[in-house]
């Protein structure tokens, strides 16, 4: 205009006082181009601004003298124009199809991206619900199946399991000749409240007994009388919670301690001779893997007081409830270290352990040497020399039961015939029970040896040490699986105390 410049006149339509008219004004073509200088800064292809007939007014970059846009259709494959409103001008760039890959792929990377994220939220909090259940249903799984293990011991028992309604999920075959509890068993409240062996007395203590257990207490015990044709047995019933909250499942299960009730203004046996004791020892065990089994429990069995009890035992055995159940359950454990080859973890637990560190602990005071150090060092001592024997077979005998040798008379005066026999615990020559035939069934005490195949061994033929020898015998014939963990089945005749002959081994 009137600085000699080039210029862009730019008129807009306006209303003013209610008059139409156009304002107008100029642009120097300076201005312009300086936004289009920025614009190529940011963007590095050529740059046009035609008018519409197609000449280039201004232009950027590395221009080609000869290209026109007179006879170029726009927008085409290598150019693109953009109408500026309001003129008769258009800009056209040129296109970069590598920046639209890029920007595309970068938005493709981040949206992929965002979906593998929420693709991965998704799984982890599926994966965290379902490792909780899984882990409630197999800890559940687990509980139920440990708490069976360890009520349902070698002692005659009738099992069950209910949910938190009571209603019987699981039963053992014995349930179904359990008094008339196998009728309407759906609900073991509404079997207990229908039967027709229990007085009104005991279904209402039973129903508070089962209250009280279903608060989640580990291990609980009772006693239940039934009534059948004026002939009372006594139950011994311990209860164990099953689930994670309250209200809990539980477990039942029903022992028959009715020959445990002898009072001792009853007895038929002479001075060193306490079938209750006896028993109450035997319990102990066949019940050894029981962790809950306690000083409360076994008087539950007897009816006496925890105190009476204590003196009972203490008197008979010269040691407490609580020493007897430790010691016994570390000789059963020295025991499976040196025959079996499960873990530590899982031996402690079999022999009544609740916690793997304790069992240990014992272990090492008691032996000098750690559960694992004690297996390697005593399995090279076991002898090389083969074991001398046969196999015989043995009909399955029931024995009445001392451990006291004081009793080997009153035993004696007891059989129906044949000789006393000497049972080894935990194949220990130190450790013995004595038995014999009962010929009239009057002691309460007794073990029954399974019939069936019997290793005979020939104990003068091997010229080694009797303990040597039943190493040598559990090394063979003692089989985790067949005996369930539990000590071998393992005795001599007590004919003369100075020639024993041999020694015969349940295989």
């Amino acid at each position: 205009m009137r600085l000699g410049l080039h210029s862009v006149s730019i008129c807009t339509p306006i209303k003013l006082v209610d008059k139409r008219g156009v304002f107008c004004g100029g642009q120097p073509f300076e201005v312009i181009r300086s936004y289009f200088k920025e614009y190529k800064t940011l963007y590095d292809k050529n740059l046009y601004l035609i008018n519409k007939g197609g000449e280039i007014l201004a232009s950027f970059g590395n221009i080609n003298d000869t290209i026109s846009f007179e006879n170029v259709n726009l927008p085409n494959d290598k150019y693109m124009a953009i109408p500026i409103k309001n003129t008769n001008w258009s800009i056209v760039v040129e296109k970069d199809q590598e920046l639209y890959t890029n920007e595309l792929n970068k938005y493709l990377l981040i949206n992929l991206l965002l979906y593998a994220l929420c693709v991965l939220i998704y799984i982890f909090t599926n994966f965290i619900w379902l490792r909780k259940n899984s882990i409630s249903s197999k800890q559940l799984n687990e509980q139920n199946i440990y708490i069976k293990d360890v009520l349902a011991k070698q002692v005659n028992g009738v099992f069950i399991s209910c949910n938190e309604d009571l209603e019987i999920i699981y039963a053992g075959d014995e349930f179904a000749n359990f008094y008339d509890f196998y009728n309407g068993a759906a609900n073991l409240k509404e079997t207990i409240r229908n039967s027709k062996f229990l007085s009104d007395d005991e279904k209402l203590n039973f129903l508070n007994e089962i209250a009280i257990s279903s608060r989640g207490l580990k291990f609980r015990y009772f006693n239940i009388e039934f009534t059948k044709e004026n002939e009372v047995k006594k139950y011994l019933i311990t209860t164990a919670p099953i689930g994670d909250h309250a209200p809990y499942g539980l477990s039942f299960l029903f022992q028959d301690v009715s020959l445990m009730q002898e009072q001792e203004s009853q007895k038929t046996y002479n001075e060193f001779y306490n079938p209750y004791v006896e028993k109450l020892m035997i319990f102990i065990k066949q019940n050894i893997g029981d962790d809950g089994l306690c000083v409360e429990k076994l008087a539950k069995i007897g009816g006496y007081s925890k105190f009476h009890l204590q003196r009972l035992f203490k008197n008979y055995t010269n040691t407490n409830v609580a020493e007897y159940l430790r010691s016994f359950r570390l000789e059963r454990a020295r025991f499976l270290l040196k025959f079996s080859d499960e873990k530590v973890s899982v031996i402690a637990k079999k022999c009544g352990f609740a916690h793997n560190e304790t069992f240990i602990r014992l272990f090492s005071k008691f032996y000098g040497s750690s559960p694992l150090v004690y297996r390697q060092n005593i399995r090279g001592k076991i002898p090389k020399k083969e074991l001398l024997y046969e196999e015989i077979e043995l009909p399955e005998i029931k024995l009445a039961v001392t451990h006291k040798p004081q009793n080997i008379e009153f035993l004696k005066s007891k059989q129906s015939g044949g000789d006393i026999l000497v049972l080894l615990e935990n194949g220990d020559i130190n450790s013995k029970i004595y038995a014999a035939y009962s010929k009239d069934g009057s002691l309460s005490s007794y073990v029954e040896l399974s019939g069936g195949t019997w290793a005979k061994i020939d104990i003068k033929g091997m010229n080694l040490p009797i303990e040597d020898i039943l190493d040598k015998a559990c090394e063979i014939f003692y089989d985790p699986n067949l005996y369930k963990f539990k000590a071998p089945q393992i005795y001599f005749s007590l004919t003369d105390d100075k020639n024993m002959d041999f020694i015969y081994f349940k295989i």
